[in-house]
């Protein structure tokens, strides 16, 4: 209930307007029982869904199939999840453009942990002789980058659909990395 709380709020409010007063109001569930402020209800909600998409890139790296494959499942997990909980694309992009230390850190958090873990599994495709070789970090940073820009996209697009920035990172990551 606090967390759907805090999500409504913050579809109508920026986040520094956010109270948690506002979040108690007509709950139930009383904030000071669970949290001390509203950036720990923030990294409440982001955190597992965060963590669900770093378990499935590093899943990705066992897998026996091709790196298109793998960038496949990634993305149709990424944007059905998007599909499924658009509040939390709101609360993604809305924070990572945020000049604020303290969101920053959460969202950073999940950005380096990204990184690192598409990172190992361009370093296993590298070793593997799937791909040819690149600097895994700069791909990596790319490949973030690159779901975060087409995640605002179709934020802000009505032109530009899932299905479309699906096809165009698979596409530039894939292409780009072919032997």
């Amino acid at each position: 209930m606090i967390a759907e709380k805090f999500i409504d709020l913050f579809k109508q409010n920026k986040f520094e307007n956010i109270t948690l007063e506002q979040i108690n109001e007509n709950n139930s569930l009383k904030t000071k029982d669970y949290f001390t402020n509203k950036y720990e209800i923030l990294n409440y909600i982001l955190k597992d869904k965060l963590t669900e998409k770093i378990e499935l890139i590093n899943s990705l790296r066992d897998k026996k199939v091709s790196l298109q494959s793998k960038l496949i499942i990634f993305f149709d997990y990424h944007f059905d999840f998007l599909k499924d909980y658009p509040n939390i694309s709101d609360i993604l992009i809305k924070t990572s453009m945020s000049e604020d230390e303290n969101k920053i850190e959460i969202i950073s958090s999940y950005m380096k942990k990204f990184k690192e873990t598409f990172s190992k599994l361009i370093v296993e495709e590298i070793k593997n002789n799937k791909i040819r070789n690149v600097n895994p970090e700069i791909i990596a940073n790319a490949i973030l980058h690159a779901t975060h820009g087409v995640t605002v996209k179709i934020k802000y697009d009505d032109d530009y659909n899932y299905a479309t920035a699906k096809k165009e990172l698979i596409n530039f990551i894939y292409l780009g990395l072919n032997n």
